[in-house]
């Protein structure tokens, strides 16, 4: 195998497109072309638009653009595919006469590259994505006769169908055909619950009050919560993962339609009522999760008050020059946002980047080693004797994703207090696994080396009758 190549990152452009096709700034195959507000398309460095990668990507998230959660999957399929066709151009390629070796070599080279913006080499997880991107791309670029022969022959693969509409041409030759796209799985990667981390008492108290004023009193009644306060949001995300374990994307899919039906049934001498709302899961299914009266209230208020707030806003400043449309989902970007983005639907990463800025400012920390780059070639710095350069980075020692998992920890250690020494289905069932086994293979090892400190979490919230972080 031959060297590594440097990979120089103003070879290829990703350009996000504004309000249409028309603003992006560089030229479009077709003046007609009508293109998403968001859509990242790949430009040559002498703005020659990319054709195959962008027609591709687009073809990606035709079914998913259509329930306005597409952005982040194209995001991802754009910036993969950018990164494999700088390594196209270095090499000088040509990207329809590839070889299986040439995408080997690429996996090679991302396995031991060093991400610009971490500092450390790529994960498993990452570099296993990139090349699935790769994958499937050529398989389509096969299937729609754009190449002869698929350099990817003899993988397995899925079949699935992305018809090409006609407001999604960004090849109008094309038209509205048919395609068959074969989906390819490249190697799992690491999954965030293979590792729980439930955070301690007093770390959860100090990571929630950096997130945002109180929300629950000494009572477990919510805090009084006006128009124009400080925002809380942030905090009641948070506090919603640890009381009911829901992943973060659940949480920014809880409908407000859901949440106002729920609310006509709150009871006020009943604090122990339950409701069940419908969240969307991984995969984009739906599931029932469980919310006590206290979290509900919590929710209504936010609605009545930080909600409201931002759609007046977003009403007042008429987003993208159209009529402001009310999104269906609960939590929404607040009045510090830009105009561009107030009123519209949180995405998944906001609460987790200020749930990890906040476990940082709070002194929780994992020190690791990153490498000096060259800033002319990205290349890793070399010492001398040939070594590579590094110093210490502070990694946030906790991430949201914890929340759920000191959920999970807390209730299992509940359980057996009470009696019930094989919680796993009941715990199953509240954290939506498909079965228990997977429960109990994420969870089962950590009760057992960390009991002590399970049963100081659990013995805090019994005496807090399991409401607010005090």
């Amino acid at each position: 195998m031959s060297e590594p190549i440097s990979i120089h990152v103003c070879d290829v452009r990703v350009v996000k497109a504004r309000r249409d096709g028309h603003d992006v700034a560089g030229p479009l195959p077709q003046p007609q072309t009508i293109t998403p507000t968001g859509l990242q398309m790949l430009f040559t460095n002498d703005w020659h638009p990319i054709m195959p990668a962008n027609l591709f990507s687009m073809q990606r998230i035709y079914k998913p653009m259509k329930s306005a959660r597409w952005q982040n999957t194209q995001k991802a399929i754009a910036h993969d595919l950018a990164q494999w066709w700088r390594f196209v151009l270095v090499n000088n390629l040509e990207w329809d006469a590839i070889s299986a070796e040439d995408v080997s070599e690429y996996g090679y080279l991302m396995a031991e590259s060093v991400s610009p913006f971490t500092h450390r080499q790529y994960s498993t997880s990452t570099v296993s994505r990139r090349l699935a991107s790769i994958q499937n791309f050529y398989s389509w670029a096969w299937q729609t006769g754009m190449l002869s022969e698929n350099p990817q022959e003899g993988c397995q693969d899925s079949i699935s169908r992305f018809p090409i509409g006609p407001k999604s041409a960004l090849l109008p030759h094309l038209g509205t055909a048919s395609i068959v796209q074969r989906k390819r799985r490249g190697p799992r990667g690491r999954d965030p619950e293979d590792n729980p981390r439930p955070l301690k008492v007093n770390e959860l108290r100090g990571v929630l009050n950096r997130l945002g004023p109180r929300i629950f009193g000494s009572d477990g009644a919510v805090l009084p919560w006006k128009v124009g306060d400080p925002s809380k949001r942030n905090r009641l995300m948070a506090e919603i993962a640890y009381h009911t374990g829901m992943r973060v994307d659940e949480i920014a899919s809880i409908s407000t339609s859901d949440v106002l039906n729920q609310a006509r049934k709150l009871s006020s001498t009943d604090k122990w009522q339950q409701f069940v709302l419908t969240v969307r899961t991984k995969g984009r299914a739906t599931r029932k999760v469980v919310v006590s009266s206290v979290v509900l209230r919590a929710l209504v208020t936010y609605h009545d008050t930080e909600r409201y707030e931002a759609i007046l806003c977003a009403k007042k400043h008429n987003l993208d020059h159209l009529a402001f449309k009310e999104p269906t989902q609960l939590f929404v970007n607040g009045v510090c946002a830009n105009f561009r983005d107030v009123g519209k639907p949180v995405s998944a990463e906001t609460p987790s980047r200020a749930f990890t800025k906040a476990v940082l400012a709070e002194g929780l920390i994992i020190r690791s080693s990153g490498f000096k780059l060259d800033p002319e070639s990205g290349d890793k710095l070399l010492d001398s004797d040939g070594r590579p350069v590094t110093f210490l980075i502070n990694l946030a020692a906790h991430t949201f994703h914890d929340l759920r998992h000191t959920f999970a920890v807390m209730f299992y250690k509940s359980e057996v207090l009470r009696g019930n020494s094989e919680p796993w289905e009941k715990l199953r069932q509240l954290l939506g696994h498909s079965i228990a086994e997977t429960t109990r293979k994420i969870y089962l090892k950590y009760i057992d080396t960390e009991e002590a400190a399970i049963s100081d979490i659990t013995a805090h919230y019994a005496r807090m009758g399991l409401y607010g972080v005090r």
